[in-house]
């Protein structure tokens, strides 16, 4: 029996958040904004490009928070840590987006406070659902595409991506928010690569492991004449987390 679309949304799990802005080309952030956000210098740093990319991460929660900037782009990212993803077949999971989506937007608002003035933001999102296999997954994932007709039997390789644009807050006119979701039906396999003389041998060790996968993407349009006024970065940002929650409740609707 197929799952209602309530009973699936409640099961999908993160496996990771960003937020991404962008601005006019700047120098160096101040670097004393880490340490008013964390208390704590960043654990991890690298630079590349002789210092004008730069990657800072700390441990935050149920995995790692990543701050990575160049002159135009700056990207907070919540993810697992390398060794949680070597753990595990597939993604590591970090828990759901309902636990994590308020501690994420009261930190990244700390953090827009250190930022120039920004032209694009978007707030972007990995989730899946479980499946036992491949029939399930498709199961699953069929009540959150009503505009698709999936053949849960016959079908492989599914792969759905849609924008459904809208109209962000009022007090923002007129600033469009595309909402663009990508569907798909994934399945892991865990592999010994065996290589000698002879060239290089590729064994499937167990049995394949099937999730639904979502991505999401919620950015303002690109012809928006900007910068985003920063007093209205914030209802922004809960808005796009509010567009996100929806396309995991609602799965894709107009």
């Amino acid at each position: 029996m197929p799952e209602t679309i309530a009973q699936a949304a409640s099961t999908w799990s993160l496996t990771l958040l960003r937020l991404t802005v962008f601005s006019a080309p700047t120098g160096k952030p101040d670097p004393s904004w880490w340490q008013t956000l964390f208390d704590r210098p960043a654990e991890n740093r690298t630079e590349r490009n002789r210092g004008i990319e730069c990657v800072e991460t700390n441990p935050w929660e149920s995995g790692q928070l990543s701050f990575g900037w160049n002159p135009t782009r700056r990207d907070c990212v919540y993810s697992a840590t390398p060794e949680q993803e070597a753990s595990v077949v597939g993604a590591f999971i970090l828990g759901s987006f309902s636990d994590i989506r308020h501690p994420f937007s009261h930190l990244t608002e700390k953090w827009l406070d250190h930022l120039p003035d920004l032209t694009r933001v978007a707030v972007g999102g990995i989730f899946e659902l479980d499946a036992t296999d491949k029939e399930e997954a498709y199961l699953k994932l069929k009540p959150f595409l009503p505009a698709v007709e999936l053949d849960t039997v016959g079908s492989r390789d599914c792969f759905y991506q849609i924008n459904r644009p809208r109209l962000a807050s009022k007090l923002i006119d007129p600033l469009v928010l595309n909402r663009l979701s990508k569907w798909a039906v994934v399945a892991y396999h865990r592999t010994q690569i065996l290589i000698d003389s002879q060239g290089q041998t590729t064994t499937p060790l167990g049995d394949a492991i099937f999730r639904c996968r979502l991505e999401t993407d919620i950015n303002t349009a690109h012809d928006y004449p900007g910068p985003i006024a920063k007093e209205k970065l914030r209802v922004v940002l809960h808005q796009m987390m509010d567009l996100t929650d929806e396309i995991l409740q609602k799965g894709d609707t107009k």
